[in-house]
């Protein structure tokens, strides 16, 4: 797993392969004055003296894709279980409250006039196809 690390990317034993991430980055932030000792040095030497082991920069990129990772499903979760929405309304509850403190007149901010709360009795995939309906 940790030989096709710098490959993985696009630091080849050639140097740089052409179209790969490392090749788009370096065009993007360095151009042709690539830094020497810098991150993308060090990747590249990796990469072309054939270590087989991973640019001293893939512990950070391995920290970062761990945690988008768990976030994303993290979300997932909240969102397709309901909690998402459950969160939002008592977020939206709470903005109403601070919104009164500079109202002259308060609102109701029970959440019953504008929520958007399913029925008990219905679920996401339910769909009303009866001709009172249509």
């Amino acid at each position: 797993y940790s030989k096709m690390c710098p490959c993985m990317f696009g630091f080849q034993v050639i140097g740089i392969a052409a179209g790969s991430l490392a090749s788009c980055f370096q065009s993007c932030c360095y151009g042709a004055f690539t830094v020497g000792g810098g991150l993308f040095a060090h990747c590249t030497s990796a990469g072309m003296t054939g270590l087989g082991w991973c640019c001293c920069g893939s512990p950070i990129l391995t920290a970062i894709w761990a945690v988008l990772s768990i976030l994303g499903i993290l979300v997932g979760v909240l969102y397709f279980t309901g909690v998402f929405m459950m969160i939002k309304l008592g977020v939206e509850k709470l903005w109403c409250q601070f919104e009164n403190i500079f109202r002259s007149v308060a609102h109701d901010c029970s959440g019953t006039q504008n929520s958007t709360v399913f029925p008990q009795n219905s679920t996401f995939w339910n769909v009303n196809l009866t001709a009172d309906a249509l």
